[in-house]
């Protein structure tokens, strides 16, 4: 069964793919000097301004971006707890957020090159001693 268009799937990349369309389609309405900033408001009333949006499927996305200090941060959220804020801006309130968006391939490629790493990292077990009593 197919889902609506804008219906949101089960898994983070889907919601992540789903925000990217949401600014795709508010960015079609910007007037010149207007960008889309996207903020993440979080449970302490702190926001974190987005500047790129990943997934660990089934159900985490990772955020980073930048506190209200300024200082880089990167949230780790399950899917059903993210809520974010895509707003129009003008650039000169210098507010702009670029913001990238994680590919499946560079997951798929992070994955594999994690686990390689694991494989090197690990110790080879050490062999029994040798009996030289039989």
């Amino acid at each position: 069964m197919d889902l609506p268009e804008d219906s949101i799937s089960e898994t983070a990349d889907a919601y992540v793919a789903f925000i990217q369309k949401q600014m795709n389609h508010l960015s079609e309405d910007l007037r010149d000097g207007q960008d889309i900033e996207v903020v993440v408001p979080l449970p302490n009333g702190n926001q974190i301004t987005a500047t790129w949006f990943g997934y660990h499927n089934p159900d985490i996305i990772k955020i980073n971006g930048q506190d209200a200090q300024g200082m880089d941060v990167c949230l780790l959220v399950h899917k059903t707890k993210l809520e974010v804020l895509l707003r129009k801006v003008n650039l000169n309130r210098n507010a702009k957020s670029d913001v990238n968006f994680q590919q499946f391939e560079e997951q798929s490629s992070a994955l594999l090159s994690h686990i390689s790493m694991d494989a090197l990292e690990t110790e080879p077990e050490d062999e029994p001693p040798l009996d030289e009593t039989a």
